[in-house]
């Protein structure tokens, strides 16, 4: 088994998710956590032990979005950094909020009904999930 040498931040990459760029060791043993239980209580005390970091980091930000209650105070503030360093300042080229809400100024300029409801609608998601910066 080789694992993945990281120097710096793990960097977890889009494609990572759907297995493609996993060792066939590593897509096995992803396999078997999607089967672990993924309740909030259960999830909360697995730390597998991956080869490649990023799965571990995959893991760390599915439990933040999806189980939040799961998280430790230092796992919170690492959740917050991380929020605030991708949405306010485009860590990593992500889009700022920003950035979105120009966008969708924009968009919104020619837009119909519908569409304007569909923009109001990514606008209320954006502020709703938006860290504060203190």
């Amino acid at each position: 088994n080789r694992g993945v040498a990281v120097a710096g931040p793990v960097v977890v990459g889009i494609g990572l998710d759907a297995g493609a760029v996993l060792p066939p060791f590593q897509r096995r043993k992803r396999l078997i956590i999607s089967d672990v239980d993924c309740r909030s209580a259960a999830l909360a005390g697995q730390r597998p032990d991956f080869a490649d970091p990023r799965l571990g980091e995959l893991l760390f930000r599915y439990r933040a979005r999806n189980f939040p209650d799961t998280l430790t105070e230092d796992e919170q503030q690492r959740w917050h950094a991380h929020r605030v360093h991708r949405l306010h300042e485009g860590a990593g080229g992500a889009r700022t909020l920003q950035a979105f809400f120009d966008r969708i100024d924009e968009l919104g300029e020619d837009a119909d009904e519908r569409a304007q409801d569909i923009l109001g609608a990514l606008v209320d998601h954006a502020t709703a999930i938006a860290p504060d910066l203190d």
